[in-house]
């Protein structure tokens, strides 16, 4: 597993994004660097919750020059529910990371599936 350090590189990141085309960490970031936020999917209330807030702090960080960019392992159709239940429209929703990729590049903690939300998902 990778560490990640403070003021170290980090690795790259290259996702598709919801609407279309692809993020790549490396190139696509704002004048004063780019905010990951990874959420654990659609199916987390907790996760909506901080997207739909983290889009009305949208226009704080283009003031700032930072660009936020919303991940999670969620594939294509799930990552665009996400997006219209967030009512985002300038957050980029990228999608299909891979599992291994979170854990061991990025550190993230991968819970164990318990069957089906109450929402059937």
């Amino acid at each position: 597993m990778t560490r990640l350090i403070p003021r170290h590189p980090v690795p790259d990141l290259a996702l598709p994004v919801v609407g279309g085309g692809r993020f790549k960490l490396s190139e696509d970031h704002g004048p004063n660097g780019t905010m990951l936020v990874f959420y654990r999917g659609l199916h987390c209330p907790l996760c909506q919750k901080q997207l739909k807030e983290l889009a009305g702090l949208m226009g704080d960080f283009a003031e700032r020059g930072i660009r936020p960019v919303a991940i999670s392992s969620d594939g294509a159709e799930r990552a665009e529910a996400m997006a219209e239940a967030v009512d985002a429209p300038d957050l980029a929703i990228a999608h299909d990371l891979p599992l291994v990729t979170a854990r061991d590049d990025w550190g993230l903690h991968i819970s164990t599936s318990r069957g089906k939300t109450s929402i059937g998902i």
